[in-house]
């Protein structure tokens, strides 16, 4: 940056030397604006570079912050207890640190809440399962703590009936036992049977049309999964989370992913699948619970997942956490 100031001369040899002295002058000057100026513009580029690095640190630093507050909340599963007594004191504490994150002013948002909020009740069942199954000796209260896991929809009706007999044959065939058992036994079990066995059935689709399962199943893919769903299940969007990237990594003309769900509301449905935005075609029963589907597979539960083979075929069942048996099914047979 140079600033010209316009110099008058003339031949007078008495004007000269003064002229030269001036213009020398006003270079020293241009000099000296033109370092300011150069000054002041890095100035600026550092502060303004500054002021970007504070932003970043400062944002790391609220998301370092929100990890750590999420972190003291989740129960640990890794620990240890002696007694219910201690296990009961943990929980206690646990609980108090979780109602004053959720009642705290954060940017932790309602969503990533009630997700923390289900993962702890799935970490605190496993840690009273360990707790029971892993620490306590007392085989009448392991076996009471059976019928507790019985209403859960983390294990599957082979898993339960593992569980089941892990105990004496004196405490399988009491009055108990047997109960327990005609519980299990009441799980669906639809392996073997095909999905067509529900007779003709039409789904709603998101644009309002009906689709028959015919179309859905079509015979085009090898695998077929079916994720019976509802806006209003938590365990169904916790589950649908977990293992949503494993899904979407799974060869989309190898298998076709369905979700089905028994929303009575279309509108709470349609702001489901908005919110959520899986990548899996999404279908309704329109009828909740009373569906044909639902009735012909004996559903109470969701999430409930079927895979179904190119034949229409149900080759496995599960729900909750027993996703991953699927996924990895279709990952050994794909090798």
């Amino acid at each position: 940056m140079f600033y010209l100031t316009s110099v008058t001369t003339t031949h007078n040899p008495k004007n000269k030397g003064f002229s030269y002295f001036y213009l020398i002058k006003i270079i020293i000057m241009n000099l000296i604006l033109s370092l300011f100026v150069f000054t002041f513009s890095l100035i600026g580029h550092f502060t303004n570079t500054a002021q970007q690095t504070y932003k970043h640190i400062i944002c790391e630093t609220a998301l370092s912050q929100i990890d750590s507050l999420i972190e003291s909340v989740l129960i640990d599963t890794t620990l240890h207890f002696n007694n219910m007594t201690e296990l009961a004191n943990y929980k206690h504490k646990n609980d108090s640190l979780f109602s004053a994150l959720i009642r705290s002013d954060n940017k932790i948002s309602a969503h990533i809440k009630e997700k923390l909020g289900y993962d702890n009740s799935i970490r605190f069942f496993k840690l009273l399962y360990k707790y029971f199954l892993g620490c306590n000796k007392n085989i009448q209260e392991n076996f009471n703590f059976l019928g507790i896991i019985l209403k859960s929809t983390l294990f599957s009706k082979e898993q339960l009936l593992s569980l089941n007999n892990l105990f004496p044959e004196t405490f399988r065939n009491s009055g108990q036992g047997k109960t327990y058992l005609v519980t299990i036994n009441g799980r669906p079990d639809n392996i073997g049977h095909s999905i067509f066995g529900a007779g003709d059935i039409s789904f709603e689709s998101v644009d309002g049309g009906l689709i028959p399962l015919q179309k859905l199943v079509d015979g085009d893919h090898q695998f077929y999964i079916i994720l019976f769903t509802a806006s209003w299940c938590a365990p169904c969007r916790y589950y649908a989370n977990v293992f949503r990237s494993d899904l979407d990594k799974l060869d989309k003309n190898q298998v076709k992913i369905i979700s089905i769900s028994i929303d009575k509301s279309r509108s709470q449905w349609l702001k489901y699948l908005k919110d959520e935005r899986y990548a899996w075609c999404s279908y309704r029963t329109m009828k909740d619970w009373d569906s044909k589907i639902m009735n012909y597979l004996h559903l109470e539960e969701v999430p409930h997942y079927l895979l179904i083979n190119k034949k229409g075929i149900i080759i496995n069942e599960q729900n909750g956490y027993g996703m991953k048996e699927i996924i990895d099914r279709i990952r050994e047979e794909s090798l």
